[in-house]
């Protein structure tokens, strides 16, 4: 090759490496600008709806948890209790007594219970989704009633 040659083909050649290495000067699209398809990339055939579209759906409601506990030494006659218009009467319990209430969630729910007893302690504690909202106690000789009432907002 003789010196001009040289002179004309380095610089032509030098500026088609530059280019090939650069990128995205002027020339091809780059990877990831989402004008091309690439091999971490997909592509979705026109008219195909996307994954986040379509209709939304409807929210999902947690039910929340209605726990009464009663526990002592008292000896129990019955315990009544209503949640949702519908009342249960329980005369054979004993202490430590148990009941947990799955309610839907999203409409208020009333409840009350009502523990009649005869001598000894009781102890009654009311949650709802695993926090407090009602407790008391007592005791004696005689006989008693322990009634607790209340309301799960929406």
């Amino acid at each position: 090759m003789n010196a001009r040659a040289v002179r004309v083909v380095g610089p032509v050649l030098l500026a088609a490496l530059l280019a090939g290495c650069a990128g995205n000067g002027a020339g091809a699209p780059e990877a990831g600008d989402g004008s091309a398809p690439t091999a971490s990339s997909s592509v979705t055939p026109p008219g195909t709806p996307s994954p986040s579209a379509g209709t939304p759906s409807a929210p999902s409601f947690e039910p929340n948890i209605l726990l009464f506990s009663a526990t002592g030494t008292a000896r129990l006659q019955s315990v009544t209790y209503e949640v949702q218009g519908r009342t249960v009467r329980e005369t054979s319990a004993k202490l430590p007594w148990r009941k947990t209430i799955e309610l839907p969630s999203g409409t208020p729910q009333e409840w009350s219970l009502v523990i009649k007893h005869r001598s000894g302690g009781l102890k009654v504690v009311v949650s709802v989704n695993g926090r407090v909202v009602t407790q008391g106690g007592g005791g004696g000789t005689g006989t008693g009633t322990a009634s607790f009432s209340g309301r799960i907002a929406a």
